[in-house]
């Protein structure tokens, strides 16, 4: 089983070629101007492929390991925030 510090070797290059149409989709969410398919493919590919919140992220390593839950946490924050059907603007106020 790779470490979790190996998937990010190389990093960019490998998700640019691998990933072109999320990462069209990411830079279109970024720049304001993604269709309502990119704003969900931009938020799938953060959640699902960069912070691997589906994945099982242990590792022989406690480093990698602590890493990998750490990137799972964060893509697992950014789907309860985006997908909670209980909340609007109006709680915040």
């Amino acid at each position: 089983m790779p470490k979790a510090s190996e998937y990010f070797e190389g990093g960019v290059k490998v998700f640019k070629r691998r990933h072109r149409s999320d990462i069209m989709a990411l830079k279109a969410l970024y720049t304001g101007t993604a269709s309502e398919r990119q704003q969900k493919m931009a938020l799938q590919f953060v959640i699902k492929t960069l912070c691997r919140a589906d994945e099982i992220n242990y590792f022989p390593d406690d480093r990698d390991t602590c890493f990998a839950l750490g990137r799972e946490a964060t893509g697992k924050i950014i789907r309860g925030l985006v997908l909670d059907p209980t909340w609007t603007q109006e709680d915040d106020k």
